[in-house]
């Protein structure tokens, strides 16, 4: 398979399946990505260690660990990973703390089909590893 035709490795953590669902379905039905679920930081760890993404979609407000510690351990191992911070908070701190920790996009819950589309156009011409 040539490397533009190669599914995106997408993950995405959220302590809400049904939201996280959600955003993989659309994802899926908009683009040739390969998303993994993680409902909790140390679970998204795991499955960044076993199959390291291409874009993070992390939710800032997870139970343990926000978003903002997860992207920075992430971050460490994933170099070329795109990070993006998912927050239903509707405020501008929320948005300036995402860049503060060096999150690439900042997408408001529930993520939009437009945003989402957008995004994936983006993130697709940024060279991937192998």
């Amino acid at each position: 398979m040539d490397r533009k035709q190669q599914a995106l490795r997408v993950l995405i953590v959220d302590d809400n399946e049904d939201g996280a669902s959600m955003i993989k379905t659309l994802l899926e039905a908009i683009a040739p990505v390969s998303a993994q679920i993680a409902l909790e930081p140390m679970q998204a760890l795991d499955c960044a260690a076993s199959n390291p993404p291409d874009l993070c979609l992390l939710d800032i407000g997870l139970p343990g660990m926000d978003g903002y510690d997860l992207a920075a351990r992430l971050r460490r191992s994933l170099p070329h990973a795109v990070f993006v911070a998912l927050s239903g908070r509707h405020r501008d701190e929320s948005r300036e703390a995402a860049t503060g920790v060096r999150f690439s996009h900042f997408l408001q819950k529930p993520a939009r089909l437009e945003a989402l589309q957008s995004l994936l156009a983006e993130v697709s011409r940024v060279p991937r590893r192998a």
